[in-house]
Parts: C-alpha cells; sequence; structure tokens
C-alpha cells in the first residue's frame, strides 16, 4: 500500500490530472507472471477504482522466457498504438527493464467489466474457449504475414535456443 501522490497518465499518453491519493494492493498472483490488483483512490480527479498491474516472476522464469524469446513481445504489444480485432484491456502504461530481464504492463482491471479471472484448478466453459479461439483466430487472419510496424513485439517465430533446448529434453 502507498500513500504518496503520485500522476496517473491515461491510455492516450497523456496525463489525466488525476491525482493518486492512494493504492491498496491485493495478495500478488505467482506464477510465469506475477499478478496484481491494485484499488484506488483520488485526491483530484477521476480514474479507475482499480488497475491490475502484471510483471514478470522470478529469475529464473524470467532467464528461461529471455532464452525462448518472449521475455518483451507481449509487453510491447500491449503498449503498442495499433488496436487489434481483439478485445483487450486499456493499458495505461507499458514498460521494459532488459538489464533486470523485466517488465512491466499496468492495465484496465477487467473485473470493473464483470470479467472473471481465470483460477487454474478450474475448467473453463466450452464456450469461453470458443469465443478465445474465434479471437485469436481473427487476429491472427488481419495479420497474417502483414504485420503494421505500429504492432510492435509481433514478429514470425521462430526456434530460439531455449526452445531448442526443451524440444531435445522433451525428446522431440
Amino acid at each position: 500500500s502507498g500513500s504518496g501522490k503520485s500522476h496517473i497518465a491515461m491510455a492516450s499518453g497523456e496525463p489525466s490530472g488525476c491525482v493518486v491519493a492512494s493504492a491498496q494492493s491485493d495478495s500478488v498472483t505467482i506464477g510465469t507472471t506475477n499478478h496484481y490488483r491494485v484499488h484506488l483512490k483520488y485526491s483530484r480527479g477521476e480514474g479507475p477504482t482499480s488497475i491490475f498491474i502484471k510483471t514478470q516472476g522470478r529469475l529464473g522464469k524470467r532467464l528461461l522466457l529471455s532464452t525462448m524469446g518472449l521475455l518483451t513481445p507481449e509487453t510491447l504489444f500491449q503498449g503498442s498504438v495499433e488496436r487489434v480485432p481483439m478485445e483487450t484491456p486499456e493499458v495505461f502504461a507499458a514498460a521494459i527493464n532488459r538489464a533486470k530481464l523485466d517488465s512491466l504492463i499496468v492495465m484496465e482491471d477487467l473485473a470493473l467489466r464483470g470479467a472473471t479471472m481465470n483460477i487454474v484448478t478450474k475448467p473453463f466453459p466450452v464456450e469461453r474457449i470458443y469465443r478465445g479461439l474465434d479471437q485469436l483466430a481473427r487476429l491472427h487472419g488481419e495479420y497474417w504475414n502483414a504485420v503494421p510496424s505500429t504492432l510492435r513485439g509481433v514478429e514470425p517465430w521462430k526456434m530460439l535456443f531455449g526452445w531448442r533446448t526443451l524440444a531435445l529434453l522433451g525428446g522431440l
């Protein structure tokens, strides 16, 4: 939790005029990446009542993702100006620290729109899987062999060192 004042920049890249008076974080969800829901109170202006923050996980996972070329593409993609034909959260900020193999994405808390978060121990309803596959198919169909330069972090997939190592260990 923090009580210092800070300015929040909205997706347009321009300061919204909001001043955050306090921020209270829920417990962190640790996985391949770490997720935080942060509840905000404002001393001036209006903004979202909560945001969702995603950072890279533990060092071992960051090293593995780095060797596989997967450390920065999501952050670059989420920070792109290009709108994609897929429902995505509004991104307020995205940053990469290559020296520490870390990244940060500050985005809209989709729970405020009624979205339910994935719980790894509970199966998805089949309809939700169909909707996700449909969105991914539209995304790939839109950009197949024609990725605009404004869509940063998206490149043709390559079998990098980390993937080759996993393939060898898996007997592929």
